[in-house]
């Protein structure tokens, strides 16, 4: 059984929910995606639903492909490093890895940390990569890596540094990587299993260099151009292709050239500091 393009977007939306306390016990065991999308329409954890939130909710509830889907794996470190994933088990043995995007103190989180994130993982790497590393370990291939935001380039990263054969990713909006982070065999992997589809207005998915494939998408609505539900999609549930302004090729190329410098001063910064030891005890006042 496969899954579509827009049956992944809504479980990203899923994903950005924690579930209800008295359901937890049931992750690994009876909880399903549909038991937990009712729970969460009932009784929402941080405030009244939004639009989007309630039509994803429903159809995931209502969805036979979905709705059955075992919640097999849930971690929640947001009161240290930000990270969020979940694991749905999904048919044939396939097991379905999603990660969480960014979140703020506005939104119910802890803390901004994913922001500071954000910034830190094409120069020193992220705060999360261990994190995603460990999930992703947990299940064997095929598995499927999903996600949108910093979800999505967490997807990327999974299946980059953990992927095998008949391993896959899909996301949506996600940010890429600096010039020289992942090695050629990891890019070499996003270039054959994962696709990323960014909305064509849609800033973060224009950042920094994409070995995977990328499908940029026309916009639906008036929505954010990075919200979920930016994007369009035809009657089949597969996004539907747009052109790429060239702001957004402008600010891909930029942001590239940018991370690349910023690489290569913290890298001699490092080395001067390794030739250089400075014995505290031994310098003078």
């Amino acid at each position: 059984m496969s899954f579509t393009p827009l049956q992944l977007a809504l479980l990203c939306q899923l994903v950005y929910f924690d579930p209800p306390p008295a359901l937890i016990p049931g992750v690994g065991t009876s909880l399903t995606a549909g038991t937990l999308a009712r729970a969460l329409a009932l009784k929402p954890p941080c405030g009244p639903l939004s639009p989007a939130e309630v039509f994803a909710l429903g159809q995931i509830e209502t969805c036979r492909n979905l709705a059955s889907l075992r919640v097999a794996a849930y971690i929640n470190d947001n009161q240290t490093n930000g990270f969020v994933g979940y694991a749905f088990g999904g048919p044939a043995g396939q097991t379905l890895v999603g990660f969480r995007g960014s979140e703020s103190t506005t939104a119910c989180a802890p803390s901004n940390i994913d922001w500071l994130d954000n910034l830190r993982a094409p120069l020193k790497g992220s705060f999360q990569y261990p994190a995603v590393e460990a999930l992703a370990k947990r299940f064997s291939p095929p598995r499927l890596f999903f996600g949108h935001s910093k979800g999505g380039h967490n997807a990327l990263y999974a299946l980059a540094s953990q992927g095998r054969a008949g391993d896959q990713c899909v996301c949506f909006d996600a940010q890429g990587f600096a010039p020289g982070q992942l090695t050629r065999a990891q890019a070499a992997r996003l270039g054959e299993q994962a696709v990323n589809y960014v909305q064509r207005l849609d800033v973060v998915g224009a950042l920094l260099c994409h070995p995977e494939k990328r499908v940029f998408v026309k916009q639906a609505g008036q929505d954010h151009p990075h919200a979920l539900t930016a994007m369009a999609y035809d009657l089949e549930g597969d996004p539907v292709p747009g052109r790429r302004p060239l702001r957004s090729a402008m600010i891909g190329l930029t942001s590239c050239l940018l991370a690349l410098t910023l690489r290569r001063l913290g890298e001699s910064s490092d080395s001067v500091s390794a030739s250089n030891p400075l014995d505290a005890s031994a310098a003078g006042p």
